[in-house]
């Protein structure tokens, strides 16, 4: 998990809402790495843009953002999972197998599978 601090940086710098349980959920443990910061505010930015673009941003950050929600939570459908995949192997320059992509259901999922990718 991150750090709270960490955490809630990343939220302001992208301008987010992070619901008070998933606050009140975080693990206090070593800081982030610089690298895992980075990642998470890509992946962030990733699921927001899509978000936008599916138009549920509103609802969204009404229900605010947590990185353990998992997106259909959020209201994307199995076509945006498809879309933010696609736009990760892009973004990262990886390709990733359909039996890794199944797992890829929120931002701290996707965040660990890109740092054993570091690896």
């Amino acid at each position: 998990m991150k750090n709270q601090t960490d955490l809630m940086n990343l939220i302001d710098d992208l301008d987010l809402e992070l619901s008070s349980d998933a606050v009140a959920d975080t693990e206090i443990d070593a800081p982030a790495s610089p690298r895992q910061l980075e990642l998470e505010k890509q992946v962030v930015q990733i699921i927001v843009d899509q978000l936008k673009s599916a138009e549920l941003w509103r609802d969204a950050s009404k229900n605010k953002l947590d990185f353990d929600k998992h997106f259909f939570d959020l209201g994307l459908e199995q076509l945006d999972l498809f879309e933010i995949i696609i736009k990760l192997e892009d973004q990262f320059k990886l390709e990733i197998s359909d039996d890794e992509g199944v797992d890829l259901t929120n931002i701290n999922n996707i965040v660990d599978y890109l740092m054993q990718q570091d690896k």
